[in-house]
């Protein structure tokens, strides 16, 4: 508590600097700057239908031509790296919550441009552990998901999907090893609030798909009808 209020005055006292380049703010911008904001490099065609990776011009990757995904389509942003990776860890583990907004309303615009996405009609965050939950004291997928609602005036339900194990951390964890850590790890709780509609998943970097197939897994064992998903970033 303390340590929040001495940060609070800091930042009060002192002129903020940039999350990315640590150079001092302008008055109307906030955690990172303008010149950092426009480096942001946006994932373009040609990318995978299927994973939304960029590709070198296959309509799908061979990691999904491999490994299939339940998700119909998913979306990143940008790939994991530079000012986006700055940006997702700041949110993540720096507590810079307001970044949630400037990057759900661009993840916003990429769901209404996608044939796709924009099917959606409920919106469902990926979920934390509740011990996980109480550790870090928010969820930057629910955030996200619930900035994305907002903007697209889309539902968004942070209690209909569960995380009902608490898996090891996927960084360091080979493919398969990942696949293997959240089997079975999420549950639907009131499988009517996801029968028959088109739900769009959010979370912050696609890497294997791993965590976002076991919840499509779950939605489509609870009747939704399509599953589909979008991220800050996607690692390649």
């Amino acid at each position: 508590m303390v340590g929040k209020l001495f940060r609070v005055v800091l930042d009060f006292v002192l002129p903020a600097f940039c999350g990315v380049c640590d150079k001092p703010l302008e008055k109307d911008e906030r955690v990172v700057c303008e010149e950092c904001m426009s480096q942001m490099q946006f994932i373009s065609e040609p990318y995978c239908l299927r994973c939304g990776k960029p590709t070198k011009g296959e309509k799908v990757c061979m990691d999904c031509f491999i490994h299939p995904h339940k998700l119909l389509r998913t979306r990143a942003l940008g790939v994991y790296t530079g000012v986006l990776a700055s940006l997702i860890h700041l949110l993540k583990y720096t507590r810079r919550l307001s970044l949630a907004a400037r990057l759900g309303k661009m993840m916003s615009k990429l769901v209404i441009e996608d044939n796709f996405l924009s099917k959606a009609q409920l919106i469902v965050p990926v979920p934390l552990h509740p011990t996980r939950m109480r550790e870090r004291g928010y969820n930057q997928s629910e955030l996200l998901a619930k900035n994305i609602g907002e903007y697209l005036n889309i539902p968004m339900s942070k209690k209909s999907l569960l995380r009902v194990r608490n898996t090891k951390s996927q960084t360091r964890l080979a493919p398969e090893k990942r696949r293997e850590n959240v089997k079975g790890a999420f549950m639907v709780k009131g499988p009517e609030h996801v029968a028959n509609k088109h739900i769009l998943l959010v979370d912050d970097v696609f890497t294997t798909g791993a965590t976002l197939d076991e919840c499509a897994i779950a939605l489509i064992n609870g009747e939704a009808s399509a599953v589909y998903a979008i991220t800050c970033a996607a690692a390649v």
